[in-house]
């Protein structure tokens, strides 16, 4: 009988509560109509004791009118002193409304004081498909009272905050605002100073100046590199070599123009591997392939057969017909065989006289390594001689490439073999790394910088083939590593994108198709690779050699782009937990895009880190089997300098040591991503589905124990809270120590020496 009253109660205080949608609710009131409707699946996180709540899940509210902004607000409202927001419609502006592929709708909003944004300070409240209020997250500061008008202008903070990071004379980007930042409690009219620089030492600050008295008030580096930029070794100075400008097209001029034509290239990445890569030439219609004709018969008489007379060949690119010259009229068929001899496919041509005639294949792609036959039955009365054969694209005068080659055989089979060939050029032609061929965004276009920091020169070549220098380790200048990052960074950021496009529905790194900027042979032996918050474009150093080689590997550009993403999903601040969650989705993602393993960073290490058992840069299977850098060792748990696989092994680092750890403990979120994959088997799809969707439940300050809510509400919203799913994401944070609330200043560790 007491559990019926207890339950009857509860529903009179919902319903009781919710009669009065116009009023605001004591915070007490609010947690009892959340705790009555939601039952025990109400969580409630604070990142401090006695602050705001930053993270609430569960059944907030009934089925409301609508999923928009003035409901949302509504919401707010009546529970603001749970909120502990004074006058949310003062306080709050509306900045974004998305409904989802679920249906689900997010209503983000923005803190303002005096029409000005406090800091990052954001609020979102999330409704289900019923119009139920479901979570609510962010981050909101108490208003603030202070003199919104500043005492020094824009310029004078810009001066300031270049002095206070050595910014050269001229910098790459910089953008200033004028905001109020929480500091300790207090309040600050500041100007927030992003200066991007890529002359030198490398950064990507943000500084905030008091616009009040020009006082430097915080800064931090949030250049997101693939690793630490302070000590994998240290930067390189040079003198920024003399360059000669080649008057390189720019984007715009390729993509508005008729001028330069599409084509698809080959090209030799820094492993040696052949890649299919899509790029764009001046080339015009008129200009003929050079077809050089060749005695085969050294080639072929070796592997004569005079019973099968078949000849196999191999070939890198994508073959669309075949020319073969008859000395007689009459029935000629091609057959397409593999190497079992299964025929793949058959055309016949009937020849009404002497000379060429032309099988138009069905197109299909001849891999590296691949092996075919083909074979060509001839007429009875047919003679038998070396032929030229050619390879003929679908719209050849504006193709890269073409076969010649040579026929041989005996009485009624004629085998065909072919190699590659390559424009006669005129002079003047010139080929682009610019793809053009994605419906849905605006191009990738790969850049050589040629050991400089800066440039705006396309990677050009006077041919279709990109393959002039294999690699061999020396990266003393771009010329002598080779054409190999320019082709890795051109096809892999395709290979990304096409990814986040057909797997989350995510269009570029802003969903609106932006072009994807690639720089490549940035510094000189320069040991990292970074994405470009300002200008929004990834830089990639070719190593030194021995720590690193060139790197373009596909996990790299992947963990790159995936900063990009991770910016225009709200961003989460380059520092300490927060900048941790940013990395651990960048080298998560990385191992979704390439799947060869969990470690990242496994094809860049140079052959001095692997003789010493470094096979890669970090892993998300095992964290401990790599050691950090020397100056973090001495705050690791055990003085032993593993990469953290647990919460206990948490590295309390200051900000001035890779931004407080965001190298380092991201590996200990990383490695409940393969826990949920292959230690409860749900596999990497799952992962990666839960971890893009919970970008949602982020915002710019978000804590581990944020991130853990965000987790497990996207789980909750993919596959509900009684799934397997959402059971393997609440296992690997309890395998990995992540519980409820964390907050690193819980039980901070100080260094052992």
């Amino acid at each position: 009988m007491k559990k019926l009253l207890v339950l009857f109660l509860s529903l009179v205080l919902v319903v009781g509560l919710s009669m009065f949608p116009g009023e605001s609710m004591y915070a007490g009131d609010s947690l009892q109509e959340f705790q009555a409707r939601s039952a025990e699946s109400l969580r409630v996180i604070r990142v401090e004791a006695d602050g705001p709540p930053s993270f609430v899940a569960g059944i907030l509210s009934g089925k409301l009118g609508a999923s928009n902004e003035s409901v949302a607000m509504e919401f707010l409202v009546k529970h603001k002193n749970f909120f502990e927001i004074a006058n949310p419609t003062d306080e709050l502006v509306a900045i974004s409304t998305e409904t989802d592929e679920l249906g689900m709708t997010k209503v983000q909003f923005q803190q303002v004081f005096d029409g000005l944004p406090v800091n990052n300070n954001q609020l979102t409240v999330h409704f289900n498909t019923d119009n139920v209020v479901t979570a609510v997250n962010g981050r909101y500061a108490p208003k603030p009272e202070i003199e919104t008008k500043p005492a020094i202008d824009e310029l004078a903070a810009v001066a300031v905050a270049m002095e206070a990071v050595n910014a050269p004379e001229a910098v790459d980007y910089i953008a200033p605002r004028l905001i109020i930042l929480p500091i300790d409690g207090k309040y600050y009219l500041a100007y927030e100073i992003n200066l991007e620089i890529h002359t030198g030492e490398t950064g990507n600050w943000f500084v905030f100046i008091d616009a009040h008295t020009g006082a430097i008030l915080d800064k931090y580096d949030a250049m997101t590199g693939f690793a630490e930029f302070s000590d994998v070794l240290p930067i390189v100075n040079y003198t920024e070599p003399a360059t000669t400008a080649i008057n390189s097209p720019s984007p715009n001029a390729i993509a508005n123009t008729t001028e330069y034509k599409t084509a698809r290239g080959m090209g030799l990445g820094v492993k040696g591997d052949k890649k299919k890569i899509n790029i764009v030439h001046n080339n015009q219609p008129g200009r003929q392939p050079n077809f050089e004709q060749f005695d085969a018969t050294s080639i072929f008489s070796n592997i004569y057969n005079p019973v099968a007379n078949l000849v196999e060949f191999t070939a890198d690119n994508e073959l669309q017909a075949v020319t073969y010259k008859a000395d007689v009229a009459g029935e000629y068929t091609l057959n397409i065989k593999n190497t079992s001899g299964t025929v793949l496919q058959t055309h016949t041509v009937i020849a009404t006289e002497a000379g060429w005639i032309e099988f138009a294949i069905q197109p299909f792609d001849v891999n590296v390594g691949d092996r075919y036959q083909m074979e060509i039955t001839k007429p009875a009365d047919a003679r038998t001689y070396a032929q030229t054969g050619r390879y003929i694209g679908e719209n050849w005068r504006n193709r890269d490439a073409y076969f010649g080659g040579l026929g041989w055989g005996y009485n009624y089979t004629q085998a065909m073999g072919f190699r590659f060939d390559g424009f006669t050029m005129d002079p003047g032609s010139k080929f682009y790394l610019a793809d053009l061929t994605l419906p849905f965004m605006d191009g990738i276009f790969t850049y050589n910088l040629k050991n400089g920091s800066s440039g705006t020169d396309l990677y050009e070549n006077t041919n279709a083939s990109w393959m002039d220098v294999l690699y061999s380790g020396d990266s003393s200048s771009w010329e002598i590593v080779g054409q190999g990052p320019g082709v890795d960074a051109h096809a892999h950021a395709r290979k990304t994108y096409e990814y986040y496009l057909e797997n989350h529905g995510w269009n570029s790194v802003d969903n609106n198709g932006l072009a994807l900027t690639m720089r490549v042979h940035y510094g000189n032996q320069y040991n990292n690779a970074f994405w470009s918050g300002g200008a929004n474009y990834m830089t990639f150093g070719d190593g030194d050699g021995s720590y690193f080689i060139p790197l373009t590997a596909l996990d790299v550009v992947a963990h790159e782009l995936t900063h990009g993403i991770t910016q225009f999903k709200g961003g989460l601040r380059y520092r300490f937990d927060t900048g941790a969650i940013n990395e651990a989705f960048s080298d998560v993602f990385a191992v979704m895009v390439d799947t060869s393993s969990w470690d990242v960073g496994e094809n860049i290490m140079g052959e001095d880190e692997i003789a010493t058992g470094r096979t890669a840069l970090r892993s998300n299977s095992d964290p401990g089997k790599f050691i950090v850098s020397a100056e973090r060792i001495r705050y690791s748990i055990d003085g032993e300098g593993r990469y953290p696989a647990h919460m206990d092994e948490y590295y309390y680092l200051p900000q001035n040591i890779d931004n407080g750890g965001v190298h380092v403990n991201c590996t200990i979120l990383q490695h409940s991503a393969y826990l949920v994959a292959e230690e409860y088997g749900m596999g990497r799809k799952v992962v990666a589905d839960t971890w893009f969707r919970s970008y949602d439940y982020l915002h710019y300050d978000a804590t581990f124990g944020e991130f853990r809510e965000a987790i497990l509400q996207s789980a909750i919203d993919l596959y509900g809270e009684d799934s397997e799913e959402y059971a393997a994401f609440l296992g690997a944070f309890d395998d990995i120590g992540l519980y409820e609330g964390w907050t690193r200043f819980d039980n901070p560790r100080p260094p052992l020496w």
